[in-house]
């Protein structure tokens, strides 16, 4: 009797011993699962402000711009000038708008493992919306000033 009860004590004593183990290992996962979930959000905020911020990119250079050189940046307002400076203008607007929900997008096929198909479509968004919305920004202008000016006419 005195040896089954003693199998017994080693045996509740390994079973308490492996229940505190695999407390620890559940203990040690829901960590690991709680920092994942916060370099999610982490990320998600990161893309968040990234959208932002390529979706701003015209409008806070336009406002430097005008802030740096009025007359130029007039240009797209002058009364001869607003049959094609507002339409440009339009063209920013709505480039630098569609690139917000894109690159927001992103975000989630990034999340779902496809980390390059989603870094790609970020850059693809770059090249196709933001660089064009700068480039109308900046160039507009002197395209307007050649199409006013004697050089720009066609006689």
């Amino acid at each position: 009797m005195g040896v089954e009860s003693d199998k017994e004590d080693l045996v509740s004593v390994e079973l308490t011993e492996l229940r505190q183990r695999v407390a620890k290992l559940e203990a040690i996962e829901i960590d690991r699962e709680k920092k994942k979930q916060k370099d999610v959000e982490s990320r998600r905020t990161q893309f968040r402000y990234l959208a932002l911020f390529l979706a701003g990119l015209p409008f806070i250079f336009g406002i430097i711009l005008l802030m740096l050189n009025r007359p130029y940046i007039i240009q797209f307002f002058v009364p001869e000038n607003r049959t094609c400076g507002l339409p440009i203008l339009g063209a920013v607007i709505v480039l630098s708008i569609a690139t917000f929900p894109l690159i927001r997008g992103s975000l989630s096929v990034i999340e779902s493992g496809r980390h390059t198909l989603g870094m790609l479509r970020i850059v693809l968004v770059v090249i196709f919306l933001t660089l064009p919305a700068l480039l109308l920004l900046f160039l507009g202008p002197a395209a307007l000033l050649l199409l006013n000016s004697p050089l720009g006419s066609i006689k």
